[in-house]
Order: structure tokens, then sequence, then C-alpha cells
């Protein structure tokens, strides 16, 4: 592709736009070139609030209402008010003792809307009511039968339906466990935590502990000692990849003569033989004062989800969704980073588009950020 097309393709898109954590990925407008930091798990999309399964249950209602109402066409104001009023109070009884049932027993979690539940049984009862004051009938009957009704209700849904339900929520979780188990994401990273993430936070000291010191790779096989004025560790990680090398960029901007960033690593803390250092860049650096900041890392692990598509395509059962995996991989660390004493509160992942990256969105983001840490 020539350079003038490039610089067309890069207008298309804005500069830098640093945004909150979006809760789903369907709500990221590429083309604002959206970057953010990813603080709470992200999700695919939003769901459907409205199902086949919840028409269907509307259809149903809306087909019994109806067939009820057309029985009563013909009945006089007297029994039509005995019938709502017995329908209404049974219905308006069975739902409150069920409701008032489960916010006793009910899972915790559920509480809230079992209370809902229970005040629009209450509704209902409070409706049936009325209905039975306004046509002067006794109402014993309707309770007893009510009460009975509850019963078989109870015996029937524990014993028989509700079992169903439960079958099908536990056929829905194994789905789901086995499609974590298959996941890539999950293993790389687990892989690229423990294995590069864990080991780098470990040899860099906080802020309270004093800066840093870093073995400088000023040139091939030279090194000198800078101090890292920072305690964050920043993760770029692409929302999709389009089968460019990462490591070929990063090789590209960090090559001499002119290097747009340089690699070092944190000296090891005394006593601490269980992490050996490890390798990482850094956008800034001053020779004068012996000083960097700017600490990053981009996951190349990720460049597998690419190859495992690859070389699957013939396989009708391997489908591979790039964008998925690496959600998965992100939540992941991010729930990894937050679990654990040494990580915690010093890695940072930063949600980028697609690639191929653009360096100068990774340099004024991760300056920008890591300049920020440093005045807090």
């Amino acid at each position: 592709m020539s350079s003038h097309h490039e610089v067309e393709m890069e207008s298309l898109i804005s500069s830098p736009n640093l945004v909150s954590t979006p809760r789903f990925i369907s709500d990221i407008d590429e083309l604002q070139n959206p970057i953010f930091e990813i603080t709470s798990p992200l999700q695919p999309s939003r769901q459907r609030r409205i199902t086949i399964k919840v028409l269907l249950d509307i259809a149903l209602f809306v087909i019994l209402l109806a067939t009820g109402l057309w029985l009563f066409a013909n009945v006089g104001r007297s029994l039509l008010l005995k019938s709502f009023g017995d329908a209404f109070l049974i219905t308006g009884i069975m739902l409150a003792i069920l409701s008032i049932w489960l916010v006793l027993t009910g899972a915790s979690m559920f509480r809230k809307i079992n209370l809902l539940k229970l005040i629009a049984a209450l509704i209902v009862l409070i409706i049936g009511l009325s209905l039975i004051l306004m046509g002067n009938k006794e109402n014993r009957l309707a309770v007893g039968y009510a009460l009975f009704a509850t019963a078989l209700l109870i015996l029937i849904t524990k014993f028989f339906f509700l079992i169903e339900d439960e079958q099908i929520r536990i056929e829905r979780l194994e789905r789901e466990l086995k499609k974590a188990k298959q996941s890539a994401g999950m293993g790389m990273a687990l892989s690229y935590f423990y294995n590069f993430i864990v080991p780098t936070a470990a040899n860099i000291r906080s802020m309270d502990e004093g800066h840093t010191p870093i073995d400088m790779e000023v040139s091939r096989g030279k090194f000198e000692e800078y101090q890292l004025t920072t305690d964050q560790l920043f993760v770029i990680v692409p929302r999709d990849l389009d089968g460019s090398d990462m490591k070929v960029f990063l090789k590209n901007v960090s090559s001499s003569p002119n290097p747009s960033v340089i690699q070092g690593k944190p000296k090891e803390r005394p006593g601490n033989d269980t992490h050996r250092p490890m390798f990482v860049y850094f956008l800034e650096w001053d020779p004068a004062k012996k000083e960097c900041n700017g600490l990053f890392d981009i996951p190349t692990i990720i460049s597998a989800c690419w190859d495992r598509r690859k070389h699957g395509k013939n396989d009708q059962h391997d489908t591979i969704n790039i964008t998925d995996e690496i959600m998965i991989f992100q939540n992941q660390l991010l729930s990894l980073i937050n679990e654990h004493p040494i990580t915690y509160g010093k890695v940072r992942i930063l949600s980028f588009p697609s690639l191929p990256f653009r360096f100068s969105d990774i340099k004024y983001v991760v300056t920008q950020l890591a300049h920020g840490a440093a005045l807090e």
C-alpha cells in the first residue's frame, strides 16, 4: 500500500480518544478510535430483552385471557363480579404464598426480584377482594380453593416442571463450561500473567519504596542503570487481529539507529530469587538524568488466536471468534491482576483498536496515563 493511501486510511480514523470503559463490545464505535482502560470485564453485546420464548409466553397469555372473556360475554354482572373476584383472589393468594416463601427461603441474589413478585401478588389479591366485596359474595370457599390449589401447584412445579427447568439450566452451564475449557483466551491469559506479568511486577518498586532501578540496553549488548519514575506497567491489547505480526511491530519501533522505544529490565530485588527480571519496553528515557517512564508491553501471545483460526479453516468444529477470544483473554487477565497482591495496583490494561497499531496513539495514551500516575 502506498504512503498516500496510508494517509487516506489514517485520516478516516480520528486521533486517539480516551474514553471510559464500556460494558459491552457492541457499544464501541471504532470510527472514533476509542482507547480505554479495562477496569471491569467486557461483555460481547447487549442481550435482546424480548426473545422468541417471551413472545410465545405473551401470546399464550393473550389467548387465554381472550378466551376467558369470550366465555363470560353473556353472563350477568353479579356472576361476572363473583367469577372475576374469585379468579383474582385465588391467584393473589397463590402468588402471595409462593412469593413470601421465596423471600424467606430463596437465594439472596434474587431477594429484590422476589420482593417485587410479592408486591405484584398483593396487588392482585387486593383487586380480588375488592371485586368480591362489590359482588357481596361469600369468599370462604374461594380462599379454601386457593390454598388447596397452591398446595397442588407446589407439588407439581417442585417435582415436575422445575426439575425440567433445572435440567435445562444444568445443560446450559455444561455448555458454557465446555466452551470455557476450550477457550484459547483463558489459557493465554494464565500463561502471560504468570510467565511475564508477575515476574515484572514483582521487581517494580511501589512509589513509596522509591524509584525502580532499570538495566537499560542503550545499545546492543551495552547496559546503563536508569531509574523508573513510576510504578505502573501498561498492557496494550488490540480488540481484533488482522494477521499482522505484533513482534515485527515491536522490533521495528525498537530498532536502531533511532528507536521509538527502548528495552530494559528491572533490577532484581534483593532476596527475590523467585521472579527473574524480564525485558520490557519504555516510551521515554532521558540519557542525561538517567530516568525513564512509559513502561508498557504488548502480549504477542494473542497472535495464537489468528494462527489457530488460520490453520483451522477446514475444521467445521473449530470456529474461532478472535474478538471473543481477546475479550476472554483480557477479562481473565484483569481478574488475575486484581486478585494477586504483587500485581494489584501496578498493572493496567489498555484496550486499543484493531491492528495495525499506530505508534503515535500508543505513545500519546501511555505517556499521558504514566505522567498522571506519577503525579498521584
